[in-house]
């Protein structure tokens, strides 16, 4: 569903998947090839917003928010995995949130790096570009090889394919 707050309404690109469990709230901008999966919720209210670049995916069950000294900017070719939160920070392009990660107010994960299942980047946290950061609270433990920077964005290239092919039929307005 897709709820206007306070007079703020989504903005969302004509080329995305927005399951019809998932919760868009306020001031949220979504770009082209996005998908944001069931039971989703992003809410962008407090007097900030959320923006989610071209072909980033919002698993099953994430939860989105800001605050109001901090929005929620998530890069493109981003993997949110299922039931992480994203709470008021940044997620630079080709990065990927582990399965119930949590990235919190003003943390930032830089471009290529990975935040392992279960991590919880701290507040005000930086996890540098490239490296694989674990644990509670999140360690970088080393940096991710070529392959495996890769396969991040191959990660969120197969979502797009994924939400194509199985959600998008022809004629079916996107």
């Amino acid at each position: 569903m897709i709820h206007r707050l306070r007079g703020r309404v989504p903005s969302i690109n004509s080329e995305t998947f927005i399951h019809e469990s998932a919760q868009i709230i306020g001031d949220v901008r979504i770009a082209k090839d996005v998908s944001v999966w069931p039971q989703a919720v992003l809410r962008g209210d407090d007097k900030n917003f959320i923006e989610i670049g071209d072909g980033s995916n919002i698993q099953d069950g994430c939860i989105c928010h800001v605050t109001p000294d901090f929005p929620l900017h998530i890069g493109r070719m981003v993997t949110v995995g299922h039931g992480a939160i994203l709470h008021a920070c940044k997620i630079e392009d080709g990065a990927l949130i582990g399965i119930g990660a949590k990235v919190l107010d003003g943390a930032t994960v830089r471009k290529g790096a990975q935040v392992g299942a279960g991590a919880v980047v701290p507040p005000g946290r930086i996890i540098p570009e490239g490296a694989l950061a674990i644990g509670i609270p999140a360690k970088v433990v080393r940096e991710l090889t070529e392959e495996e920077k890769n396969e991040n964005v191959h990660n969120a290239m197969e979502y797009i394919e994924l939400w194509k092919r199985d959600y998008y039929k022809e004629g079916d307005e996107i």
